[in-house]
């Protein structure tokens, strides 16, 4: 009995009433605490690496969300319309004779009548919003068809747009203001000549066809204001009218050779001031020297009319 009273504990030893109770819970409050540290140990080590990631695909990101922006904002211009060309009662002779030994002569001339004329007009361009959908910059390659549409090569416009909405509340009507600097050639056709000449070349361009179409050019280089009106049909496509009036146009006198044999594919055209041909050109109006006078030209452009689409890539 004694020894067996000997082993037991003390009784100061033993925990008092509630004592067990009363650690408990700063125990449990001492693993949350260092849960919470572990946890936010790993929250810190995934947000360093995420950033780390993020760091090292920034450039990539940047790219592709540019390129994705560029498409947004880039769209595609289809339009028909006319030129207003103004002409005088004049006979226009041109002879043309580059020489070098190959023997390709052309001597012919074009009659004009008074009076204003319209030939067709086509256009097709891009357009690249600078604040989407009101400040844009746009470019587009014209062509000419019928009488004065001979030698149009180059023919383009490039310039700057704002469309103002006069209806938000509805389907937008857009006003169309726009300020452009045009490149036109209007070209009258002289006649068609056998070329014998296999190496012709015109401003660096090879002539190599057996008759070629020889023409007249009046260039014009001028700054031109742009009127229009804009409906649009759906978020990516608008139907426009626009009219555009040249200020002041400087035109110079040109010519132009066109292929018009062999495959039509294949055919090639090529054109140059009169400035550039030299001697080798001599321009007529009325019986008088005008290559130097482009003022004195029968035909000079006024205005385009255009309607068409703008049609909205993305």
């Amino acid at each position: 009995m004694r020894r067996a009273l000997g082993s037991a504990p003390a009784l100061d030893s033993l925990p008092g009433p509630g004592q067990g109770l009363a650690n408990r819970p700063d125990r449990l409050a001492a693993q949350r605490f260092e849960q919470a540290q572990a946890q936010a140990q790993v929250q810190t080590q995934g947000q360093a690496q995420a950033q780390a990631l993020a760091v090292t695909a920034t450039p990539l990101s940047l790219a592709r969300r540019a390129s994705r922006e560029f498409w947004r904002r880039l769209s595609l211009t289809y339009a028909l319309g006319t030129v207003g060309v103004q002409a005088e009662q004049a006979t226009t002779r041109l002879t043309f004779a580059p020489g070098g030994g190959g023997g390709f002569v052309a001597e012919g001339q074009t009659q004009t009548v008074a009076g204003t004329r319209f030939p067709l007009l086509t256009s097709f361009g891009y357009q690249l919003d600078l604040w989407p959908r009101r400040l844009y910059v746009r470019y587009a390659g014209l062509g000419v068809f019928g009488q004065y549409g001979q030698g149009d090569l180059g023919s383009r416009t490039v310039g700057l747009g704002f469309d103002l909405n006069l209806r938000p509340r509805h389907r937008p009507l857009l006003l169309r203001l726009g300020f452009d600097y045009v490149n036109l050639n209007l070209g009258r056709e002289t006649g068609t000549f056998q070329n014998p000449d296999r190496d012709l070349r015109l401003d660096g361009q090879r002539l190599k066809g057996d008759a070629l179409a020889v023409a007249v050019q009046v260039r014009t280089r001028t700054w031109a204001p742009r009127l229009g009106l804009g409906l649009e049909l759906d978020h990516r496509t608008q139907l426009f009218v626009d009219a555009t009036y040249l200020l002041d146009p400087r035109t110079t006198a040109g010519l132009s050779l066109r292929e018009v044999s062999g495959f039509f594919l294949s055919r090639s055209e090529a054109a140059t001031s009169l400035a550039k041909a030299g001697s080798a050109a001599t321009l007529q109006v009325r019986d008088a020297p005008a290559q130097f006078q482009p003022q004195s030209l029968p035909w000079q452009p006024q205005r385009l009319l255009q309607i068409g689409l703008v049609q909205r890539l993305r």
